[in-house]
């Protein structure tokens, strides 16, 4: 009796080369995925590389847009992109976004930084994606 065909797997790595002074250092993650078609597989390699090091913030202040949110997390680590989500019908700020890292050092001093104040206003940081916030 088998157990049917062994799905076939795939192994990905990423590799980011620039820690938060900027500066070359190589960081490595392992991904494996079942193998599929070709198109598929960039998608979920697109998805995970954008989503690897990626900050929910909330209680953002309305007056803080995109750039002021990339500014003031630049001091971790380097920043890939910050986003402040705005609501397509009023354009006003919907008081949280999302802190792309491009390395795990400035994602990981982000998250253990403590109070976060923005504007003087407290902000909550925590991974994106952890069930509270997606």
């Amino acid at each position: 009796m088998t157990d049917g065909p062994k799905e076939k797997l795939k192994r990905f790595i990423f590799t980011s080369k620039i820690n938060s002074k900027g500066e070359p250092q190589e960081e490595k993650l392992e991904v494996i995925i079942p193998e599929v078609s070709v198109m598929r597989n960039f998608s979920i390699m697109a998805f995970v590389a954008r989503n690897l090091y990626k900050l929910y913030v909330g209680n953002i202040p309305w007056t803080v847009g995109h750039n002021d949110l990339k500014q003031y997390f630049s001091k971790f680590g380097h920043v890939s992109t910050a986003t402040v989500v705005f609501d397509m019908k009023t354009g006003l700020s919907k008081s949280y976004g999302f802190v792309v890292y491009s390395n795990r050092e400035g994602f990981e001093n982000a998250i253990n930084f403590g109070a976060h104040k923005l504007e003087g206003g407290a902000l909550k940081v925590e991974p994106a994606g952890s069930g509270k916030n997606n």
